[in-house]
């Protein structure tokens, strides 16, 4: 059996040994890479799932095999954006169906006559099928664009902190401004 990126069945397959990618027909596709049913719609399912399969590489970073966690990294990362990114995922999931079509055809016509599905199926919308072949520009683009999710993220987090802090704050506000009332009436004369 061929590793899932092109490589041969000796070579380390960081796929199957750190995220138990295992028994993939064609392509690893960004579903698959974090471990999702194909089409998944749950933007919350997906980012839960980057993070679970980034916190499963990140444990390899100081490894023998250490280099290839950033490059798998940045792979989960752009998945992660892809399918959270409404017009992205749609585009991914036309060509991802369009593919699925394509093996099912291939598997149909392979019961007549033998073809070699691996050198016709077109892999996903991602540039590189593997960590080892990701290019700089690549990763690059991906962290950059993680890194503007990120802080995205933050400062939108941060916005809701003042929103519950504003109306807590006038509460207390408020609650102190009472009881100086309630104090400076009971010093009156009557």
């Amino acid at each position: 059996m061929a590793a899932p990126y092109g490589g041969s069945a000796n070579l380390f397959d960081p796929y199957s040994a750190w995220l138990g990618i295992d028994g993939v027909d064609g392509e690893i596709n960004h579903y698959h890479l974090l471990g999702l049913e194909d089409f998944e719609s749950d933007a919350t399912k997906i980012v839960e799932a980057a993070d679970r399969q980034m916190s499963r590489v990140r444990v390899h970073q100081t490894g023998a095999r250490g280099q290839l966690t950033q490059a798998l990294l940045n792979q989960i990362a752009e998945a992660k954006i892809c399918l959270t990114t409404l017009s992205n995922k749609q585009v991914y999931d036309r060509h991802l169906q369009k593919v699925k079509q394509a093996s099912a055809v291939q598997q149909t016509s392979a019961n007549h006559s033998p073809v070699n599905r691996s050198a016709t199926l077109q892999p996903p919308i991602t540039s590189t099928n593997s960590p080892v072949e990701a290019t700089s520009e690549t990763i690059s683009l991906s962290v950059n664009a993680y890194i503007g999710l990120q802080h995205r993220r933050h400062r939108r987090r941060k916005n809701r902190t003042w929103q519950v802090m504003l109306p807590l704050l006038a509460l207390i506000v408020f609650a102190c401004l009472a009881v100086f009332v309630v104090w400076f009436v009971s010093l009156q004369p009557s």
